[in-house]
């Protein structure tokens, strides 16, 4: 991961099955983010204002990286090119949309959309204590240690997770991260043993 300028990173995965999750984690990481000011600046209506217009559009973008340029911090490879021009293409756009996805196949790329354009549904409507828990589910967190790690009731997480559609989200990143994006979708995987009757 590197600052690229201002608030523009790259994040460079080299399995790209986990870029929806990391993705994930970026966008409900940033609005997790608590405001506790500890300023009169901080506190004041015009920074919490700011800070609740900026959140995090992210484009996911796949292909080859050559490994020897990274090594040379030197990162102008196609996918890193492509993910930059879906950032610019999501502020022109009437419908914003926060997640956006890009690959040399169309089908791919038309699939992972549909779903992304739903991810980010749930996710813009989901509140900041509802992006903290999601925050921890991504990372694998249970619902008992997101409690004790917030200083809430597991009940209260089970609530929050449930009113920002974790289980929609989990499916979703769970199917995402069964392509292998250079060969065929793994079926196999995918379904869970407790899915199949």
């Amino acid at each position: 991961m590197r600052l690229v300028s201002g608030g523009l990173i790259e994040c460079l995965v080299s399995a790209p099955c986990d870029a929806l999750r990391i993705a994930l984690l970026i966008k409900n990481g940033i609005k997790s983010f608590s405001i506790y000011p500890s300023s009169e600046f901080l506190a004041s209506a015009k920074y919490r204002k700011q800070f609740q217009a900026y959140g995090a559009r992210v484009g996911i973008s796949i292909g080859r990286v050559n490994i020897d340029l990274i090594d040379k911090d030197i990162v102008d490879e196609e996918a890193i090119s492509r993910s930059g021009k879906l950032i610019a293409e999501q502020k022109k756009m009437k419908a914003k949309s926060t997640l956006s996805f890009d690959s040399p196949s169309k089908d791919l790329t038309d699939q992972i959309t549909v779903i992304l354009s739903l991810l980010d549904e749930f996710l813009n409507r989901a509140t900041t204590k509802q992006s903290h828990i999601l925050l921890y589910k991504l990372l694998g967190y249970n619902e008992v240690d997101i409690a004790r790690e917030l200083g809430i009731k597991q009940s209260t997480v089970n609530q929050q997770s449930k009113a920002a559609g974790w289980n929609v989200i989990e499916q979703a990143v769970r199917y995402y991260s069964q392509y292998d994006f250079f060969g065929e979708f793994n079926y196999k995987n995918y379904w869970e043993e407790d899915d199949i009757e």
